[in-house]
């Protein structure tokens, strides 16, 4: 199936957090056991949204969000993780991606409109993120803060993730 758009955001997502959810839903509701299971799986979702669990906030994570007329085709690219595929509602038939502080990508809209939506979640670069992350603490303790931003500029856009949304048939 065709690709119908693909959308980009650098953001250091506050309490490690990123959400993609239909931008009127209240999706508060299950949020917090969302919360809980992608600590631990890195995503989870409710019924209205897909919840990220970023492995570390001191460095910009790359996101993107692409939409499909149908199933997408399979990724060549090795580095990716396995799908992680949830189905949510989309009543507005348009989406918000980012953190939950206002970082976000908005006015996404999906094909064929509001109503029930696959979101398969893939990522990589999530050990080496987090590995640079303890570097990073390290030296913003330390008396040397440009050895820190030099740390952080290094780092940024190596944790990634890539979600993928279409209608199922």
């Amino acid at each position: 199936m065709p690709q119908v758009s693909r959308h980009e955001l650098m953001l250091r997502p506050q309490y490690r957090l990123i959400v993609v959810r239909d931008i009127d839903a209240d999706a508060a509701e299950g949020r917090s056991r969302a919360i809980e299971e992608a600590a631990t799986t890195v995503a989870a979702a409710t019924d209205y949204e897909v919840v990220i669990a970023a492995a570390q906030e001191l460095t910009l994570v790359h996101l993107e969000v692409e939409t499909w007329e149908g199933p997408p085709d399979t990724i060549e690219d090795q580095g990716w993780s396995h799908p992680l595929t949830f189905t949510i509602d989309l009543p507005t038939g348009e989406l918000l991606a980012g953190d939950t502080f206002g970082k976000v990508i908005d006015n996404i809209e999906v094909p064929e409109g509001p109503g029930r939506h696959t979101v398969s979640v893939y990522h990589r670069g999530r050990d080496e993120a987090a590995a640079a992350a303890v570097g990073i603490a390290a030296a913003l303790g330390a008396a040397d803060g440009p050895a820190a931003d030099a740390l952080q500029l290094q780092g940024s856009g190596v944790e990634r993730y890539l979600l993928r949304i279409w209608r199922p048939a």
